[in-house]
């Protein structure tokens, strides 16, 4: 999960009981909880003016607030943030859950991209949220493949095929009139040298290389790659977003809601961070976590799945409000799941 800011503050273990309570309690029904209620439904072993005052340090210590129209209190961003990374207990799916969900994969076969519809789907219904999953793709553009065909004088066309599929094309302007034979033999040359490299591999090989033509080549493919890095965004398949907007209380959380799916460069940075960050495979995100303004209203439970070289993202997102326990347990599990079958399929040990 992510770490505690520096000033997140202590709380003791009364008020930690009576924090999970609120939260609980709330998350189960959206309606501010009084003093009474936690009392009612908790057995805390203290009296009600007890529960009243340690609320009262809660609010001063902005775990909780109090709505204007209600005496009761619900959580803040930053007490939601505290109890998920100090409070939650993570849910295991019961075993006959965990087969009802394997046996939908198992019915897509190999198909990646069917998996991926089939994970939006399954976290979309089994927690009564949205959910979003990318397509898996190279973490890094790879060499594959290169050919060099002669056009006309000077003029070349150069082919490059990546890891993955992708074909890239690019007209080059030789220094040179160079023949069939010798682009051939370049190219040889160069897909002997440089078999799943990547850009920064490439331009140091090219420093090292003697023959001038290959050098210039071998430039090019990696000023090719470096730009296909950059430029690529995930591809995202969603589902549940129109039950979610109904579970918003306030009209700027369902506003959001619905942007995310217009301003894509927000979601693929908020997915790319998780798919990069390989020793955090599931990541927790409260109202934006002071980081992603266009999701302030939200929460995201967001997992990494795939390979060691390919790899997506699957996310919950919901309201701050949200079941966080059973939204980690399934993200989890359907990320575990969807990277033991992209290993079978690539051949290559998970890293989740």
């Amino acid at each position: 999960m992510n770490n505690d800011a520096p000033t997140t503050p202590e709380l003791t273990e009364r008020q930690l009981h009576v924090l999970a309570a609120l939260i609980r309690t709330y998350i189960g029904s959206p309606e501010p909880v009084s003093s009474k209620q936690l009392v009612d439904e908790n057995e805390f072993g203290i009296s009600s003016a007890t529960v009243r005052n340690e609320l009262s340090l809660l609010e001063q210590l902005g775990m909780i607030r109090s709505p204007h129209t209600s005496s009761g209190r619900i959580p803040t961003e930053e007490g939601y943030r505290y109890f998920v990374r100090h409070l939650l207990q993570e849910q295991r799916l019961p075993a006959i859950e965990q087969r009802r969900i394997q046996a939908k994969f198992q019915s897509a076969e190999k198909d990646i991209q069917k998996w991926v519809r089939t994970a939006a789907s399954v976290l979309a219904r089994q927690n009564n949220a949205a959910a979003l999953v990318t397509e898996p793709r190279s973490q890094a553009a790879r060499f594959k493949h290169l050919q060099l065909i002669g056009m006309h004088g000077p003029l070349v066309l150069l082919v490059l095929v990546l890891d993955g599929g992708d074909l890239l094309q690019q007209m080059l302007t030789l220094a040179e009139e160079a023949d069939q034979e010798r682009l051939t033999q370049v190219a040889a040359m160069i897909n002997d040298l440089c078999l799943s490299e990547t850009w920064p591999d490439i331009r140091q090989r090219a420093a090292r290389v003697n023959d001038y033509l290959a050098q210039d080549v071998m430039e090019l493919v990696a000023d090719i790659l470096e730009e296909a890095e950059q430029g690529t965004s995930y591809a995202i398949h969603w589902y549940g977003f129109s039950d979610l907007i109904s579970k918003f209380e306030e009209v700027d959380g369902a506003q959001q809601a619905l942007r995310i799916l217009d301003e894509k460069a927000l979601l693929n940075e908020v997915l790319s961070d998780t798919i990069a960050s390989e020793d955090e495979p599931i990541k927790v995100i409260v109202g934006g976590d002071g980081r992603y303004d266009g999701i302030s209203e939200l929460s995201m439970v967001v997992g990494r799945y795939g390979t060691r070289h390919i790899a997506g993202a699957i996310s919950v997102l919901g309201p701050t409000r949200m079941r966080y326990g059973r939204a980690i347990s399934m993200v989890r599990y359907v990320s575990t799941l969807m990277s033991a079958m992209m290993q079978d399929v690539y051949g290559e040990g998970s890293k989740k």
